[in-house]
């Protein structure tokens, strides 16, 4: 559960990034994963790069990046991050078909899921074998 800025329940966290996941469009970005994208960002600078992590808050981890203003001044960094509030646009490259990647994404996630789900269970029984052990 969250309140206000405490966490008091980690499963929380993962319950609400799934929901951002499936919900919006974080899981195209997450499908982008690998590729070189162009970001426009909210103070006018371009960042092009390739795009190797996108978080839940779509947080974007790039690398080999070439950021440039409008003044066509450029800086080239090996590693960049950019919070998912300053994203103005993302152009996405004209190779990836978009409904394609969305729809992969979203079936490994479900896929994930059920792993978890099986993953819980087995947990649940071991720990009941520890209880029945204890007594």
């Amino acid at each position: 559960m969250n309140r206000g800025n405490v966490i008091t329940d980690v499963s929380d966290i993962t319950r609400r990034s799934k929901f951002i996941f499936t919900n919006t469009m974080v899981c195209l970005l997450k499908g982008l994963e690998g590729k070189r994208v162009t970001v426009e960002i909210r103070n006018d600078y371009t960042i092009q790069g390739y795009l190797m992590h996108v978080d839940a808050a779509m947080g974007l981890n790039m690398s080999k990046v070439l950021m440039s203003n409008v003044k066509g001044q450029t800086t080239r960094l090996e590693l960049f991050y950019i919070q998912g509030r300053n994203i103005r646009y993302i152009h996405i490259p004209d190779e990836v078909d978009i409904i394609k990647t969305m729809n992969w994404e979203l079936k490994k996630k479900s896929m994930s899921r059920v792993g978890d789900m099986a993953n819980r269970r087995l947990m649940g029984n071991k720990n009941m074998d520890k209880r029945n052990k204890q007594r």
